[in-house]
């Protein structure tokens, strides 16, 4: 693994003194490794280079294919900013919903355009899919509905062989749209839940109190209910939650526990993460105990869920607040009740990110 991201980063290299105008030194890279012999699989260096070292799809061509799924799957049709480059979308919408036209990619950093003709549909599966073109005239095409048997095999004579599916989406992009199609389907789903977690709740409180199981049919309901309450306390965070909501995800994740479900939860991961992400940076510039509590409870949830969360982001944050805030906070030669309340909160968020806060807490306690 570790030679080949290494490989990766050379290529990289690569790309980057392509686009500065300087001699690519992509082919003897290429050649030297081809002397190679991995003691893994018998490949060469250069069968390694081409079949894992260099992407399947030019990676500008895949940013554009973002914008070609987001645009079919979810109606978009303004600027879209994606890693970093902002796509420009001119698509029309055929009959059966084929999506033809151009889209634009624009590099901001080394102001570059990137245009593809594009065609986007769905199959008679339902799958979603992607081609693109480095044209400078945008092919002809026909709809399905008038060539059904010969559509795949027209498109791929005019468009290419290279066809993207969501698959090949970056992994952040494919879990953004995945946790929204999953909180889409649970509002719709909503109300029948409560209904069946209406008619089984007594039936769990009578297991309940005579010390047996609850089979999955009953904890199920009340699980999707819980999760719905706790997504919407997440949302929350995301703007200014309350005290009242803090105590409130607190009792839910509680009862979560209780039913045996807290580490089957569905929680939208990556909007977490942007929660406590706000609520760190929220501290760092005005300090409030709902803050503080709010994120405790955040990480309670994603351990509870074993939600993937990307820490290293979230612990730059807390750093700042521990350089920052808290020791400043320490050098103090006297610290009232309600600075003592704070530093306990910002020591509380610290230690469950993993962070050694003995020193501090020891300084806590010498100081009147």
């Amino acid at each position: 693994l570790e030679p080949v991201q290494n490989l990766r980063y050379a290529r990289r290299a690569c790309e980057l003194l392509r686009e500065l105008g300087q001699p690519d030194p992509e082919a003897k890279i290429r050649q030297i490794l081809s002397k190679a012999t991995s003691c893994f699989n018998g490949w060469s260096g250069a069968e390694i280079w081409d079949r894992w070292v260099v992407p399947p799809h030019d990676p500008c061509a895949l940013l554009a294919a973002h914008g070609a799924f987001d645009s079919l799957l979810h109606g978009s049709d303004g600027p879209l900013p994606v890693h970093g480059r902002m796509l420009h979308l001119s698509l029309q919408r055929l009959e059966s919903g084929v999506l033809h036209g151009w889209i634009t990619v624009y590099d901001p950093e080394f102001e570059e355009h990137h245009g593809y003709a594009c065609l986007a549909w769905k199959d008679f599966d339902g799958n979603a899919r992607v081609r693109l073109k480095l044209s400078s005239a945008l092919p002809a095409v026909e709809s399905p509905v008038r060539l059904p048997s010969q559509w795949s095999a027209k498109a791929q004579a005019m468009w290419g062989d290279k066809e993207l599916v969501l698959a090949d989406l970056s992994i952040d992009k494919r879990r953004e749209w995945g946790e929204a199609h999953s909180r889409k389907a649970l509002a719709s789903l909503l109300g029948a839940y409560q209904t069946l977690a209406d008619k089984g709740r007594p039936v769990l409180a009578d297991l309940d109190a005579l010390g047996v199981d609850a089979p999955d049919f009953l904890r199920i309901p009340e699980r999707v209910m819980l999760e719905a309450r706790l997504s919407a306390f997440v949302e929350a965070a995301l703007e200014a939650p309350e005290p009242a909501q803090v105590r409130e995800a607190r009792d839910l994740l509680e009862r979560a526990r209780k039913l045996g479900v807290a580490g089957q939860l569905w929680l939208p991961a990556a909007r977490l993460e942007d929660a406590l992400r706000r609520l760190l940076s929220q501290v760092l510039t005005k300090s409030d105990r709902a803050s503080t509590q709010a994120i405790l409870v955040l990480l309670d949830l994603a351990d509870g869920a074993g939600l993937p969360l990307d820490k290293s982001s979230i612990e730059n944050v807390a750093n700042r607040l521990r350089v920052e805030h808290l020791h400043p906070r320490l050098r103090q030669a006297k610290i009232s009740s309600r600075e003592r309340e704070e530093v306990i909160g910002w020591i509380e968020t610290l230690e469950r990110l993993n962070f050694d806060c003995d020193t501090e807490r020891d300084i806590l306690a010498s100081l009147t």
